[in-house]
């Protein structure tokens, strides 16, 4: 294709025109064509179609278009081509031999600084409108104040995007005169160009390594842009973000991230630790405490190979400053195993209380003896240096890591631990409780060994439920599987506390006797077959359940007494989906939808809207699958 295109612009070299203009410092190659066709008397797109141009060549900066141009305005072609933005490949453009994404670069519209072409036209003989030039900084979205008059760019008005190509003419629509909004009177306020500006037209003009400072042994691309994000990081925030922001704005914001990194390595590191340190709650992480700066180089634009200097320094500035949890990412790299804490995260991670801890490392010189008002979060130490400090006070499992082993909540763990059932190890003062690993393993084989094979679905529940349905304890519930008085069984294929299974009626004559009437309660009725009330009362009205007036045990209350064996006939015959999604630990929503699939409908004449009730004998075929 780029042959037929070469070809098509006939590369033999052509004859300089009669009339032509001096190519100006940094020209692009329209800049220049525009002048020259306006010199001979042609809008940029007649004088490219005269010899065979295409716009969009020049656009490109196409090499064929380039020497066409050069040899017909007697212009070095070099320096045509070094000014001019190439584009090899979709999203990229290369300028003054450095490579940037093709948003960078401003083509769609004309940028310019008014004084700089007010002295185009003071300092020559030529009509305004062929004495102005553009220059290649102007096309830089990082470029944003001139460094040579100290005043900021202006957009120049464009009908479309293409029209911006024709320098000549949209900054001179008149031959004698500039356009009315670039004269003096209309100059936007003088703005202090920044250290980013002066390197920015410092580096397209004079090429990479013309300074001294680190920035200059980068991209130009990564060392503006870094110091764009850095500086809108600093200044507004994780609420910051580039897009957002004027023009005024991110020129402040350039500056300010170009301060830190024009000074070196060390100081952006200096500034990524005041970060860390200055704001932002006990709860933060990088990733909100360094917003948006952290967003963006996790990006697919902040991963760039250019940035990877800058993205180092940022990634080893959390791996030594953060307390990473094992298997964290960072910036790419995979923590392994912790090499930092915090007074807060050791607390948590070694079930030390933070007052307790800080008061152990302290000692040892690790941290300070009181909390600054940045808190516990903040301070940060070496685990391999804490480790001996600590050692006497960590050991076998916390007891969040226990609780997460058994399978339990908080309360349950704490039940078990007050009937004796868990026994902790000896703690300190203002530890949590601690468990050895034969403790902790101890109980699971008491478990293990009352097992007995999973049988009926329907014959037992989960023991929270179970706990709840007999109005006993998790203790009390414990302790009689581990006496042997409760049979208890697992799922197929679980593990775990919540996953064991036992009879709730089973536990309630365990735990209060035998029922010491034939009735079951309006409540226990509901619970028992896991319907509301107003399913219930629709099945008493139906005479599929019996009920009386009664009262409350050893109270005067009223109450409607079920008949418990109308009950369990009916149980035996009908289920719930409520109850029927709890006998096979499954979602009542992904069990509807199983029902459906196999066509198995619910009893109509029995169920409300909400509250399907199905016949088990139906359910036989979808049990046995």
């Amino acid at each position: 294709m780029r042959q037929e295109v070469e070809d098509d612009l006939e590369i033999a070299i052509v004859a300089a025109l009669r009339l032509t203009v001096p190519l100006g410092s940094t020209e692009p190659l329209w800049s220049f064509a525009s002048r020259l066709g306006r010199l001979n008397g042609r809008r940029l797109t007649s004088f490219l179609g005269d010899f065979k141009v295409l716009q969009a060549q020049v656009r490109t900066g196409h090499d064929a278009a380039v020497a066409k141009l050069a040899d017909l305005g007697g212009a070095d072609a070099e320096a045509l081509r070094r000014f001019t933005p190439e584009q090899r490949r979709p999203g990229h453009i290369t300028l003054a031999g450095e490579s940037l994404p093709t948003g960078m670069c401003v083509r769609s519209e004309v940028r310019v600084c008014p004084a700089c072409l007010r002295d185009d036209v003071r300092s020559s003989d030529l009509k305004a409108s062929l004495a102005v030039h553009g220059r290649a900084p102007w096309l830089l979205s990082y470029l944003r104040t001139c460094p040579v008059h100290d005043l900021p760019l202006v957009r120049l008005p464009v009908d479309r995007g293409h029209e911006a190509l024709d320098f000549s003419n949209v900054v001179a629509p008149q031959p004698d005169r500039l356009h009315p909004s670039l004269d003096a009177d209309n100059d936007p306020p003088p703005r202090s160009a920044s250290d980013l500006d002066r390197f920015v037209v410092r580096r397209l003009t004079h090429g990479k390594g013309a300074g001294a400072t680190w920035p200059d042994t980068l991209s130009l691309h990564a060392a503006a842009r870094f110091s764009e994000v850095l500086g809108v990081t600093l200044i507004r925030g994780r609420m910051g973000a580039l897009e957002t922001l004027s023009e005024a704005e991110l020129a402040t914001a350039g500056a300010r991230g170009f301060e830190i990194i024009a000074q070196g390595p060390d100081a952006l590191s200096e500034t990524l630790e005041e970060l860390r340190t200055s704001r932002g709650t006990p709860q933060d992480g990088p990733q909100a405490r360094y917003a948006p700066l952290h967003t963006w180089a996790t990006s697919q634009a902040g991963k760039s190979p250019e940035f990877e200097p800058l993205r180092a320094i940022l990634r080893q500035h959390i791996l030594d400053r953060w307390p990473l949890r094992p298997g964290t990412r960072v910036l790419g790299h995979k923590v392994t195993e912790w090499q930092r804490h915090s007074i807060r995260t050791a607390s948590i991670e070694w079930g030390i209380h933070a007052r307790t801890l800080r008061r152990i490392l302290a000692a040892g010189g690790l941290v300070a003896e009181s909390a600054d008002e940045r808190g516990d979060a903040a301070e940060i130490f070496s685990v391999e240096d804490a480790l001996p400090l600590v050692a006497a006070h960590v050991g076998g499992l916390t007891f969040e890591k226990a609780r997460a082993r058994l399978d339990m909540s908080r309360s349950q763990m704490d039940a078990l631990i007050q009937a004796g059932l868990l026994v902790p190890t000896r703690a300190s003062a203002g530890m949590r409780p601690r468990f050895k690993e034969a403790e902790i393993a101890r109980f699971e084989a008491a478990i293990e060994a009352r097992l007995v094979p999973y049988g009926e679905r329907q014959a037992g529940v989960s023991i929270p439920l179970a706990v709840k349905m007999a109005k006993a304890s998790a203790a009390a519930a414990l302790s009689a599987i581990l006496d042997g008085k409760l049979p208890v069984s697992r799922r197929p294929g679980a593990t775990g506390y919540l996953n064991l299974v036992v009879n709730a009626e089973r536990l309630r004559q365990i735990v209060h006797g035998p029922p010491p009437t034939h009735y079951y309660s309006y409540s226990e009725a509901c619970t028992y077959l896991g319907l509301p009330a107003k399913a219930l009362k629709r099945l008493i009205d139906l005479r599929l359940l019996r009920s009386q007036a009664g009262q409350v045990p050893n109270t005067s209350l009223a109450m409607t007494q079920i008949d418990r064996a109308s009950v369990e006939a009916f149980h035996k015959a009908y289920v719930s989906l409520a109850r029927l999604a709890r006998e096979l630990g499954q979602s009542k929503s992904e069990l509807a939808a199983a029902l459906t699939t196999h066509r198995i409908w619910p009893v109509s004449i029995l169920s409300l809207r909400a509250t399907p009730i199905y016949r088990r004998a139906d359910l036989q075929r979808l049990l046995e699958i």
